[in-house]
């Protein structure tokens, strides 16, 4: 179910989480390898995070300490990747023979892409997220019938020749961009949209309420233990973290956001939570002691 991949993306993100901050720590390239291991299993359950070691690159480039060189930091990185490469090769290798074109992990862009837009576009109609979800997914159907496509309807086409699925996806996308490059003004408003659909939208209109009250006092603690966490000094400490639950936020935003896609961000974000109800306690405490 998605909730499994949920749990199971969660999992990888927080094992990846913590072996790259020991990497970062220790600055071992043994320590990098295993970083770049775990990472490539995570973005075989989900590709989201397979991007990210560029950005990782960028932030160690720019904040590493005096002793440390450029050359170091790219050879480490570039561990990192090898790890990676390890880990999703057999896929690559796979989907290389299935359609003749190189694809790490997997081929939905277009039909997120698609979906997210299709939203994007209805949302003013008062229509749940199943329903406008629904109604896109049948236009998909609609779409692959008058490219000549043959597959197996449902709410995903399920394609008897692996190049038509891929082909597919790629219209899709290349339709999606099309629209934005014509109307950059609704390319906005679906980023802006998407950027409160990650933490807060669900399936229907009452989850989307009720995910809203567990969710923005959930948030709002984070962000207090965020500040309370730079302002003790601990940036660097935290920083490669920060930078991961932005990245993964980031990604979401151009293409598709619901609420589940924010669970894999939870277990990194109840750090920050737990420092702001520590240091709540703290001052509860001392105002007593203080009495």
């Amino acid at each position: 179910s998605r909730a499994g991949i949920a749990v199971i993306t969660s999992f990888c993100i927080v094992l990846y989480i913590y072996v790259q901050h020991k990497a970062v720590v220790e600055q071992s390239f043994k320590g990098f390898f295993l970083a770049g291991i775990v990472l490539g299993i995570a973005s075989l359950v989900r590709s989201t995070p397979i991007l990210f070691p560029v950005f990782l690159l960028a932030y160690l480039w720019f904040a590493r300490p005096g002793n440390i060189s450029v050359s170091a930091i790219f050879a480490k990185m570039a561990v990192m990747v090898l790890g990676v490469m390890m880990v999703i090769a057999p896929w690559a290798v796979r989907n290389h023979g299935l359609v003749d074109k190189y694809i790490p992990t997997m081929s939905v862009l277009g039909v997120s892409a698609y979906q997210g837009q299709y939203i994007c576009k209805n949302i003013e109609s008062g229509k749940g997220f199943d329903v406008l979800g629904k109604e896109a997914a049948r236009n998909r159907t609609e779409l692959a019938l008058d490219q000549g496509y043959q597959f197996r309807k449902g709410y995903y086409q399920y394609f008897f020749n692996a190049k038509d699925e891929v082909e597919f996806s790629d219209y899709l996308k290349s339709r999606v961009v099309q629209d934005y490059v014509a109307a950059p003004g609704l390319f906005v408003k679906c980023a802006l949209l998407n950027s409160l659909h990650f933490w807060f939208t669900g399936q229907n209109w009452p989850s989307t309420m009720l995910n809203t009250i567990l969710q923005l006092p959930f948030i709002v603690l984070a962000f207090v233990g965020m500040y309370l966490a730079i302002k003790q000094g601990k940036f660097k400490l935290v920083a490669p973290m920060l930078l991961f639950m932005l990245y993964f936020y980031a990604v979401h935003i151009p293409v598709l956001a619901v609420a589940r896609y924010s669970v894999p961000l939870i277990p990194l974000m109840s750090v920050f939570v737990a420092i702001a109800i520590a240091h709540i306690i703290d001052k509860k405490s001392q105002r007593k002691s203080d009495a």
